[in-house]
């Protein structure tokens, strides 16, 4: 996932920034730490997407066999986040754009009734 990507690119990043004769046990302290602060910030990063992917996936009204085979998806290590977020963009595209057609038609339903025009006929 992007913590682990993110771990490595830290852990990198620190150990070329120490010569081998600077081999201070404070400067690899140092390190370990840096590592582990941007490991516990991409972590809080990809909890953020995978929760809000499922809360997306529950209120998108999907099958419950798509829901199970997703949830699987995010559940593998290098799928999870890119399935995280095409779910996220799923919601966002399709089923936002739905209710608000829906409520778009509504409205325009209401504003004829309203405003008395009686030569408009809605089936439903």
């Amino acid at each position: 996932m992007l913590s682990s990507a993110l771990l490595k690119y830290a852990c990198s990043l620190n150990a070329e920034g120490y010569s081998k004769s600077q081999n201070d046990q404070q400067k690899m302290t140092d390190a370990i730490k840096g590592c582990l602060t941007l490991f516990i910030i991409a972590v809080l990063i990809d909890l953020i997407f995978v929760f809000y992917a499922l809360w997306c996936l529950f209120s998108s009204n999907l099958p419950w066999y798509l829901t199970a085979f997703l949830i699987i998806c995010m559940l593998y290590p290098g799928l999870g986040f890119m399935v995280s977020v095409g779910i996220i963009i799923y919601y966002h595209m399709v089923v936002l754009k739905k209710s608000q057609n829906t409520t778009t038609i509504s409205n325009e339903k209401n504003k004829t009734i309203l405003s008395g025009e009686t030569n408009k006929f809605y089936f439903y």
